[in-house]
Formats: C-alpha cells, sequence, structure tokens
C-alpha cells in the first residue's frame, strides 16, 4: 500500500516541477509620480516582439504590485497603462525571474488621451487569485444562455449536469457576488441570457468564518461569479416554453425574473414526463445513457425509469448598505415509475458463490415543499449578525413489487420470492442556524459564535404481503402479512465559539470551542396475520423495539497560522480534542443500556504555496471521526425484504479517519491551464455491512425463525479501508483552429475489507480513466463538442482469486448546433456506449441520438418552433455495476426510448438601463 502511494507521490511531484518550470516572472511595483502613492488597478500587459501577440496581462493590487508569469526564453515589450496617465513601455529578454523594480507613472493633463486602447479586449486576466474572462470576448449567439457561454471559454466545460474549470468541479454559482436563484449551478447558468454577462470569475472561495476572520482553515469551495452589465441590472427577462410529443409526452415551463439592481425576484415552474429533473436541464434523457460506476466513474445525472415532474419555484433577494436578505419557496412533485432486472452474484467461500436474478416494478411519488432564507446585519463595521432558517416537509408513496430467485452455484436453487411493499413516509424538518461576529479594533482579532438548532420528525407505514418457497432440504412456503409503523425523532443543538488574535504580521492564532448535543428516537412497532383468513393483526414483540440514543460532545482546539509579508505561503497547524458520549438505551421489548465514551485527538495541517499570480501548490491534512448512525445501533430486524433482514448492532465503535490531499493548479491568461491532484485516505474501526447466509434453518436469539438461505445483514467493525486517487487536468485553446482542447485523466485505487459467513475478505478496486475533448469558438453561428473517455476497471478478490474482473467502458460523444440561414437552427447530440464486462444477459452497447430543427421568428428571433426527436435510433438503455467486497451486481432499468416532440419556445428581455446611480463596488470579492 505504502508503495503505491509512494509512486503516485513521485510521479506527481515530477509532473508538477516540470510544469513550473517552464515559465519565469516579472515583477513590479506602480506609483503616481505627483505624490508616490501607490496605484491599485493599472493594467500591465506583456506582448512578443516579433509579433506583437498577446503573451500574459495582470492588474496591479491595492500596494500598486503586479507580478507576471509568462514563457521565458523570449523577447516580450511590457506594456503599462492607467487612465489619466501617460503609457510606459519597456522591452525585455526574459531568461529569468525579472523585477523592473518601482515605476512612477506621469499624469497626462491631455483628457482626450486619458483612455487608453490596447488593441483588442482581453479575453483572460488574472486579478490576485481570481480568473476572469471578459464575456464579450467569446461570440455566442442573439439568444445565448450563460451555460452557452461558458462551453466557449477555455478550461470550462459542462458534463453531466455539473459545471467544471480546470477539471474541477464549481461548488457555487453566484450572480454580482450574491446568491440567486437557490443553490442549483446548472439551473442559473441555462435561466441567464449571455448578453447580462460582463465577466465570468472563477476563484476558490474560503469558508465563511475564514473570510471574516482572515484566519484560513484551507476549507476552501470553487466558486463561480457572474458580473452582469450595469446597463441590464434594471429590467425583467426570461423563457417560456410548452410542448407535445408522441409517446403521451409533453413538456411546459420556464421562468420570469425581475431585476431592480440590488433587488431581484425569480419565478421558475415546469411540468414535464420528459425525465427534465431541473430546471437547467437541457437533455431529457442525459441522465438514462450508461449511469454510473459506484467506485470510480464520474458523477453522472441518474435517471431511473420514467418520472414526471411537477416544480415551482419563488426566489427574492436583496440589500443595502447594512443589510442582505435572500428567500425562497420551492416545491416538487415527481412521479417515477421503475422498472429494473438485476443480477447479482454474492461471494459466499473460496469455493461458492451464490446467485440472485430479481425483476422489480416500483411507483414512487414524492412531493417536497421548503422554505430558506438568509438574513445578514452590519449594526457597524465591527459588528454584525447572520441568521439562516430552513423548513422543509417531505410525504413520499411507494408501491414495489419484487420477483426474485436464488440459486447455489448457477443451477440449484435456493429460494423464490414474490413480495409487494406499500410504503408511505412523512417528514418535517426544521434547520436554523444564528451567527454573530465581532472584529477588534486591533486588525486580526475576531470573535464569533455560531449556534444551530435542527429539528425533524419521520412517521413511516409499511404494508408487506410476501409469499416465499425455501427448496432445499425440506421444501416450504412461507406467507407473511405485516403492519410496520417507523417513528423517528431528532434533534440537534450546536454551537462553535471561535476566537483569533494576531501575535505578529506573520503569526496569529485560533481557539475554538464546540459543544453538541444529539438526541434521536427511533420506535418501530410491527402486527401481522399469523394465517390465511384471518384479519386482525396480532403484534409481533420480535421486529417492534423502542431505541433513544444520546450523544454529547465537547471539542475544543487551538490552531496556529503562519502567513508571509507577500501571502505567498500559509501554513496553519491545528489540534483539537474531543470528548464523546454515545449512551444508547433500548425500552422494549427488553431493556438495555449501551454507555461508551470516545477521546480522540484531531490533528490538521493546511499549506499553500503560490508560486506566482497563476500557479498554487497547496497539501491538506484532516482527521475526523464517524459515529454510527441510530439505524445501524437499533437492534431490530427489518423484513422489508424477507430474503434479505437487516439488523442493528449496539456495540458499534466509531470509524476514524485521516486524509491527505496535494493539489497543484496553474493558469495561463490565454485559457492554457491545469490541475492536478493526488489524495489518501485510511479508515479504522470501518462500520461495514457483515453478511450471513442461513446454511440451516434457524432461530434467531430474540425467537424469530429464519428459514435456510435467508441472508442476514448486521454492521460490524471491520479492519482499515485504504484509498488512493491520482486526478489530471489540462485546457489549452488553439487559436488558429478556434477550439480549446481539454484531456483529463485519473488512477484509482480502493481496498475494502469485507466479512461472509465468518470468512474475512478484501477486494482491491483498481481503475484508470482518461478522456480528451473539443470544443468550438468558432463564432455565432456554429458550435460543436467532441469528447471521447474511456476506464478500465480491475477487480481482485482475494478469497476468490477466480472472482477477478477486468472490464472498461468508452463513452464517445458528439453535438453540434448549426446557424445556415436566417432563424434556421440545426442541432444534434449523440452518444456512443461501449462496454465489455457485464453479465451476459444484459446488452450494454448501444448509440442514443438527439436532434432537433427550429426555426426563430418574431422581433428579436424572440420565438421558436423546434422539433425534437430523442433516440432516433431506438437503442437507449440504463445499466449500472456495482462492484462491492461482497458482491457483482448488474443492474438494467427503464428508460425513455424514440419519441418526438414539438414545441414552441418564446424568450423577452426588456433591460431599461441602469435607472439609479448605485455605489461602486469592487468586482473581485474579497476572501
Amino acid at each position: 500500500m505504502s508503495e503505491k502511494f509512494a509512486l503516485f507521490l513521485v510521479t506527481f511531484v515530477l509532473i508538477f516541477s516540470s510544469v513550473s518550470a517552464q515559465n519565469s516572472t516579472i515583477k513590479g511595483t506602480i506609483i503616481s509620480s505627483t505624490d508616490n502613492q501607490p496605484l491599485p488597478g493599472v493594467n500591465v500587459v506583456a506582448r512578443k516582439t516579433a509579433d506583437n501577440r498577446l503573451a500574459g496581462a495582470a492588474i496591479t493590487d491595492p500596494k500598486g504590485k503586479f507580478e507576471l508569469s509568462i514563457r521565458k526564453g523570449q523577447q516580450y515589450k511590457i506594456q503599462i497603462s492607467f487612465i489619466g496617465y501617460r503609457n510606459f513601455t519597456v522591452e525585455l529578454l526574459l531568461n529569468k525571474d525579472t523585477t523592473l523594480g518601482t515605476i512612477a507613472l506621469r499624469p497626462d493633463t491631455n483628457l482626450l488621451e486619458d483612455v487608453i486602447v490596447i488593441g483588442e479586449v482581453i479575453p483572460i486576466q488574472v486579478k490576485g487569485d481570481t480568473t476572469e474572462y471578459a464575456a464579450d470576448a467569446f461570440k455566442v449567439n442573439p439568444d445565448a444562455s450563460v451555460a452557452d457561454l461558458l462551453k466557449k471559454l477555455p478550461g470550462i466545460t459542462i458534463e453531466n449536469g455539473q459545471i467544471k474549470s480546470q477539471g474541477q468541479t464549481i461548488d457555487r454559482v453566484l450572480v454580482d457576488k450574491e446568491e440567486f436563484f437557490g443553490n442549483d449551478a446548472l439551473s442559473i447558468v441555462q435561466n441567464l441570457p449571455a448578453d447580462i454577462a460582463d465577466r465570468i470569475q472563477i476563484f476558490e472561495e474560503r469558508s465563511e468564518q475564514a473570510r471574516f476572520s482572515g484566519f484560513d482553515d484551507g476549507r476552501e469551495r470553487r466558486v463561480l461569479n457572474i458580473v452582469t452589465k450595469k446597463e441590464k441590472r434594471f429590467g425583467n427577462f426570461g423563457k417560456l416554453e410548452t410542448g407535445i410529443g408522441t409517446s403521451d409526452r409533453f413538456a411546459a415551463g420556464g421562468n420570469i425574473n425581475f431585476f431592480r439592481n440590488k433587488e431581484r425576484i425569480s419565478i421558475t415552474g415546469q411540468h414535464n414526463n420528459l425525465n427534465q429533473l431541473n430546471v437547467g436541464q437541457e437533455d431529457p434523457l442525459a441522465g438514462s445513457q450508461f449511469r454510473r460506476f459506484r467506485q470510480f466513474m464520474p458523477t453522472e445525472s441518474a435517471v431511473d425509469g420514467i418520472n414526471t415532474l411537477s416544480t415551482f419555484g419563488l426566489n427574492y433577494q436583496n440589500s443595502s448598505t447594512r443589510w442582505k436578505l435572500t428567500a425562497g419557496y420551492n416545491f416538487r412533485n415527481n412521479l417515477n415509475d421503475l422498472e429494473t432486472k438485476r443480477i447479482r452474484e454474492t461471494f459466499l467461500n473460496e469455493s461458492t458463490s451464490q446467485f440472485t436474478d430479481e425483476n422489480r416494478l416500483a411507483q414512487t411519488t414524492t412531493q417536497s415543499h421548503r422554505f430558506n432564507g438568509r438574513f445578514e446585519y452590519n449594526f457597524d463595521s465591527l459588528h454584525s449578525i447572520v441568521f439562516i432558517p430552513n423548513i422543509s416537509y417531505n410525504i413520499t408513496d411507494r408501491f414495489d413489487s419484487t420477483i426474485t430467485q436464488t440459486t447455489i452455484g448457477k443451477d440449484i436453487l435456493l429460494n423464490s420470492g414474490n413480495n409487494r411493499l406499500n410504503n408511505r413516509s412523512e417528514t418535517m424538518a426544521l434547520q436554523t442556524q444564528l451567527i454573530f461576529r465581532k472584529a477588534f479594533l486591533k486588525k486580526g482579532r475576531t470573535l464569533s459564535l455560531d449556534a444551530s438548532y435542527n429539528q425533524s420528525n419521520t412517521t413511516t407505514l409499511n404494508l408487506l404481503l410476501a409469499n416465499n418457497i425455501f427448496a432445499l432440504t425440506n421444501p416450504d412456503t412461507t406467507f407473511r402479512d405485516q403492519k410496520q409503523d417507523r417513528i423517528n425523532d431528532a434533534l440537534n443543538t450546536t454551537a462553535r465559539l471561535s476566537f483569533t488574535e494576531p501575535l505578529s504580521s506573520t503569526h496569529s492564532l485560533e481557539f475554538n470551542y464546540a459543544p453538541e448535543y444529539r438526541i434521536t428516537r427511533s420506535n418501530q412497532y410491527t402486527a401481522a396475520i399469523t394465517a390465511f383468513g384471518q384479519t386482525v393483526y396480532l403484534p409481533d414483540t420480535a421486529l417492534s423495539n423502542e431505541f433513544d440514543n444520546f450523544i454529547h460532545t465537547q471539542r475544543t482546539g487551538l490552531k496556529h497560522q503562519y502567513r508571509s509579508t507577500d501571502e505567498k505561503v500559509t501554513l496553519t497547524t491545528g489540534l483539537d480534542f474531543a470528548y464523546t458520549r454515545l449512551f444508547s438505551q433500548q425500552l422494549f421489548p427488553k431493556t438495555k443500556e449501551i454507555d461508551q465514551p470516545f477521546r480522540n485527538f484531531f490533528p490538521s495541517i493546511f499549506f499553500r504555496y503560490r508560486i506566482g499570480p497563476r500557479q498554487n501548490f497547496r497539501i491538506n491534512y484532516t482527521t475526523t471521526n464517524n459515529l454510527p448512525s441510530v439505524s445501524q445501533l437499533q437492534n431490530v430486524i427489518d423484513n422489508s425484504n424477507p430474503l434479505v433482514l437487516t439488523t442493528g448492532n449496539p456495540n458499534l465503535l466509531q470509524e476514524f479517519t485521516h486524509n491527505i490531499r496535494i493539489a497543484y493548479g496553474f493558469f495561463n491568461f490565454s485559457g492554457k491551464g491545469g490541475f492536478m491532484s493526488l489524495s489518501y485516505g485510511l479508515t479504522n474501526n470501518v462500520i461495514s455491512n457483515v453478511s450471513n447466509i442461513l446454511l440451516q434453518d434457524t432461530i434467531l436469539p430474540d425467537g424469530t425463525p429464519v428459514k435456510r438461505g435467508t441472508q442476514i445483514i448486521t454492521p460490524e467493525n471491520l479492519p482499515a479501508r485504504t484509498n488512493a486517487n491520482f486526478f489530471g487536468a489540462f485546457n489549452m485553446p488553439i487559436s488558429k483552429l478556434k477550439i480549446n482542447l481539454s484531456l483529463i485523466g485519473s488512477l484509482g485505487w480502493l481496498q475494502n475489507p469485507s466479512r461472509i459467513n465468518g470468512i474475512d475478505n478484501r477486494v482491491d478496486n483498481y481503475s484508470t480513466n482518461g478522456g480528451i475533448g473539443i470544443s468550438s469558438n468558432l463564432g455565432e453561428r456554429i458550435d460543436f463538442n467532441l469528447r471521447t473517455n474511456l476506464t478500465y476497471f480491475i477487480v481482485t478478490n482475494r478469497l476468490q482469486p477466480e472472482l477477478n474482473n477486468n472490464y472498461y467502458l468508452n463513452l464517445n460523444s458528439a453535438s453540434a448546433t448549426i446557424l445556415p440561414w436566417k432563424g434556421l437552427v440545426l442541432n444534434f447530440d449523440l452518444i456512443q456506449t461501449q462496454y465489455y464486462g457485464l453479465a451476459d444477459a444484459i446488452n450494454p452497447n448501444f448509440i442514443r441520438l438527439n436532434s432537433y430543427i427550429g426555426y426563430k421568428f418574431l422581433k428579436n428571433r424572440a420565438g421558436e418552433f423546434r422539433l425534437s426527436v430523442f433516440d432516433l435510433l431506438n437503442q437507449n438503455t440504463s445499466i449500472n455495476r456495482t462492484v462491492s467486497e461482497l458482491f457483482v451486481e448488474d443492474t438494467q432499468s427503464l428508460v425513455l426510448n424514440r419519441f418526438y416532440l414539438l414545441s414552441f419556445i418564446y424568450q423577452f428581455r426588456n433591460y431599461k438601463g441602469n435607472r439609479a446611480p448605485q455605489p461602486a463596488t469592487p468586482d473581485v470579492m474579497m476572501r
């Protein structure tokens, strides 16, 4: 294991060294000649002397400093310009890191010459740790969305419903530095028109506490911020769509947005049976291709079955100099019709496997109401509060019919079953968070208190009708007609007190104290009809239980941070100590108490080195613990599937995990960039499901009789689980061809412990993945995307080497949109899936082709009639392989197949310009 990790590390360091050695830096400070004060916001541009091509660009920081990182070994002309000052130019041959020293710009008294034009718009700039794209430098068609614009930006892709920058997932999308349209990133960029965007900014956002205190805790997420054009911050815009198709397909929906500078209202809604499960999803079949592999495949949008969805959303936001308010309501109702065929091989021992064939029909209706809000108020420059309430109500109704057959080997029938389950559950949840912050006059000294209160209640009713045949030795048939009620109540209160104190200009401390109290009550009451002809349900104490779980934690810690004066180096080290008491109490049918104390130390290290304005290197080491959940602790049998019984284990211990991650990222003003990461994880005392397949009829300790061949799953603590992963992504624009090229690659290893019938086993899962993508930037009238991805899997089973398995998945895709004449629009989207290694009964190779032809008309091409065909070749399918330490399972699910849709789309944009003068705000967020 350590040798594999060392090999990963050496490879990572070599790649990192070779990439960072190609460039040299140019540094300097810009001041005004009149008062010798630094000039922030000065444009610094590097051009190749040979052909005057743009080679790099930067903007001075508040101290007037700038830093350019460009390829060495060439002659450059450095141009410095600022409104109201004369241009400054210097030429140099760059062979090593160079410092230009302090440059004093002289005022230009001729106001007509104050505006400095440097040729074309600079498409990409780096401001501190923010990468900024000029929207007008990338041409899109007149009615394009921000999502269409993002696809043309070097280094940014939209894959499987996720926005990615340099291969890293965008976790949050903001509009003018504020949340907009909830937290659905794809919906935001789909519903905003491209012409509203002035700039697109990408940056790493530190945690809320780190942004307030300035103490970097290493918790960051990747954020995309859309800076709107000032003249388009007043007005309304939106999109409405309706359509009807063959096979009873239909779609209707849209969004309306009202902008009044800081005050913004968004209304969204949709009703369709095209498997469009979010407002921003373009392709109704996007999730129903070859779905996912649970170990190493990139995450995809999973859409099993046929979904009929209705949604409504209302979002409001407003702010002033003292306060900010965001509020929203969302309604969602979804009917899912599902048909699946599942083939599973379970490993019993060194020489025997158990095979299960399952056919399932299910219909599930889910309905949810969600209210969310956020209110921030600044009493003055030193004191502020944040209040975040969330309320949700969910109802689920499910009917599930399953027919199964299980054999020993492939020939000897073990059992078969025909089970029907009706389920209804209701959940009401309340989550609140209140944050108080105080900054002191001494810079860096801060105090914050973060308190939260969460409460939920879930009631569940299960009606089970089961008929099972057990074939070995003494063939027998069992019938079960039962009713089961479950009540789960949860209460969680937490608080966190943080105090930061600067020791010097480069050193600071953070002290924190965090108590937490959790109560969970889980009660299960089961009654059954014991024989045919009866109509009265009698209590079944063996399947009934009352269980309380209490967790009380006291945690405190101290962190030290070193940050160099030039902010290139940040090193944060910390050590927390936590005392946790886990008290579990069974009240019915028998009384039992378990009281377990846990004492843990949590070391942490965060290191960041900013190699240049567009390169950074990070190391992050964290430790966490995971206490068993109430469902894992509660010692009561769940017989929702009478052939596979599950129960809890009140003697479980906590898991403890170590994670280390090393990452390097670089970016070039022209869009060339990349990202590499290496991670390693180790979890001790893994809570894992242990399987026991009964070899004879058995009576459990609680008196429950169980037939031979029944599987009983119990959580237990097993030895360590380890994993290591390498990921790399590289992007570059090829300006001569007007395309963007992206490359990705990954290596993965996961080793899981398991136990079946008392025999310990370990399964190693290896994967390697590589992909190439090409996207166009040809102009307004043509767009295309090409992508190929190959993933190779290796599974080694130490207990049964004959079950070692190698298989691969190849995904090829091509899409294009062409505007050949006036309002005519042509589009196609093709995905080819090739997979080898699945069970013979499942056909995994297919081509899915979607296409449409549209015609835009009305003023500003606001209206469009569109004729679409989905799955033209009628080959679409959904396949899922799950590889675990206990089994290999292949599942094929019902999906949408070929249908035609005629739709009408109307887009409106009514901008009124900047009707009221607003105070200027910086475009780059302070982090």
